[in-house]
């Protein structure tokens, strides 16, 4: 089940994508918020394991175009933003996922309207090059995959909740602590991801 609760920034084993997925309430319809696919590539900062995918939001109130001069107000939901009353969500897998510095972590999110009012998630990870599932035409299977690839189901309103992290200003970081291990050499490469990657026929990132 998801676990809502804020967590060390530092821990995550790769930087989230700079804007993230946009969803412009000015614009999206209804349909598109009862069924929509989020597509996320990242580069692994660490060698480590992967035990789940976290989520929060950045919310940015701004004024509709017409307005002149008019100002926006962006409160976030980062881990590594000042603590509101909102917090993290992990998911975490059935069966964790090796990686190793600079690879590839690339794949989707699937979140579709259940009968609670809330979303049933579905995600499907894979490490380094190869070919995603299509998230309309997945395999319910969640085991058996590929060696670099992982899936998980998860039903959102169904969360249990961990507050034992509280930041602190000098506490003593160090990744081994968490089983991360840093490249022997800096990465220098970026990814991005678009919003816009299905076509007719197969599921796409475009990097």
């Amino acid at each position: 089940m998801p676990v809502v609760g804020s967590f060390d920034p530092r821990t995550l084993i790769a930087p989230a994508n700079s804007g993230g997925y946009v969803v412009d309430f000015y614009r999206v319809t209804l349909d598109e918020l009862q069924d929509m696919t989020i597509p996320f590539i990242w580069q692994a900062s660490y060698t480590g394991i992967i035990h789940g995918i976290a989520g929060w939001f950045d919310l940015h109130f701004s004024p509709p175009s017409p307005v002149i001069n008019g100002s926006t107000i962006t409160m976030s939901t980062s881990p590594a933003a000042e603590r509101t009353h909102w917090q993290q969500v992990r998911f975490l897998l059935k069966e964790p996922l090796a990686v190793n510095a600079g690879q590839t972590i690339q794949g989707w999110m699937r979140c579709v309207v259940n009968e609670m009012r809330s979303y049933t998630i579905e995600v499907e990870i894979l490490i380094g090059n190869g070919q995603l599932s299509d998230p309309l035409n997945v395999s319910p299977s969640i085991f058996n995959l590929d060696f670099n690839r992982r899936r998980g189901k998860w039903r959102l309103h169904e969360q249990t909740y961990n507050y034992n992290y509280y930041p602190q200003a000098d506490n003593i970081f160090r990744p081994e602590y968490n089983c991360l291990y840093e490249p022997e050499q800096p990465l220098d490469v970026s990814v991005v991801v678009d919003n816009n990657y299905v076509d007719e026929n197969q599921f796409i990132l475009q990097s």
